[in-house]
């Protein structure tokens, strides 16, 4: 989300206000990172010509409606591209998954208003049709989150989508295989890392920019490929486990 971050413990950390994605984003023009579109991404992927050093590819989960009022005008005014990942069985609804665990409601862009982004520049790929975690699914639903929302969207009045999303990363053999034989070229987990030519297709690692992710933070996150938050996290506990305690 790129608003207000919702008053939620669960919400709370995924919500980057405004100015801070576009301080971010000017921060990395400026120490010369490239942004680059799907299409660019893609044809590197399948090796028909390699990317400029420092590409990113900005990619947002679930579509929710404040990527179309807060974060396009930011990304238009610098003319970078994106991609959004949009929950095909729940267009013009709400974040139903979240809400079940107790998060507040956050509305879902409809499909007039995933025509108009894909109109300004971003690609729509799809995060399934229903955020379901897709390995606990039969692989009967499986082809009917992940074939299905492709359908879905397509029949919305947009491009057969080309990249998906798993919903909360979440993957196994029988994904990846599902999604395909769906004919997904590509495919993103939300494993931290950088996409190199031996990453597997279905399989992508990102790099996950929280609201805290600011400064130095930021950059070593998109530097490193957010890694070393891992190795700091599990020294900090070894360190605690052992009665040390970090001085300020």
């Amino acid at each position: 989300s790129i608003g207000t971050p919702a008053r939620s413990a669960i919400l709370e950390p995924y919500g980057v206000p405004p100015q801070v994605f576009a301080s971010q984003l000017d921060r990395l023009q400026r120490l010369g990172f490239h942004f680059v579109s799907q299409e660019e991404a893609l044809r590197s992927l399948e090796g028909g010509g390699g990317l400029p050093r420092r590409a990113v590819l900005v990619t947002f989960d679930d579509c929710y409606d404040d990527l179309l009022y807060a974060a396009l005008p930011i990304l238009e005014q610098r003319g970078i591209p994106a991609v959004a990942f949009a929950v095909s069985g729940r267009l013009a609804d709400s974040n139903t998954w979240d809400e079940a665990i107790g998060a507040p409601r956050l509305a879902l862009l409809s499909a007039a208003e995933l025509r108009e982004l894909a109109r300004r520049g971003v690609e729509i790929g799809s995060h399934s049709r229903s955020h379901y975690r897709l390995p606990t699914l039969s692989d009967s639903e499986l082809d009917e989150e992940i074939a299905g929302s492709l359908a879905d969207l397509e029949a919305s009045g947009l491009a057969r989508p080309r990249l998906l999303a798993y919903p909360y990363g979440s993957y196994d053999e029988r994904v990846t295989t599902a999604t395909a034989r769906a004919g997904v070229p590509a495919a993103f987990t939300t494993a931290p890392g950088h996409v190199g030519p031996r990453s597997p297709r279905h399989q992508l690692p990102r790099i996950e920019i929280l609201r805290d992710d600011v400064g130095l933070r930021f950059l070593l996150k998109v530097a490193v490929g957010s890694r070393w938050l891992q190795q700091r996290r599990r020294v900090t506990a070894l360190l605690g486990l052992s009665g040390l305690r970090r001085r300020s």
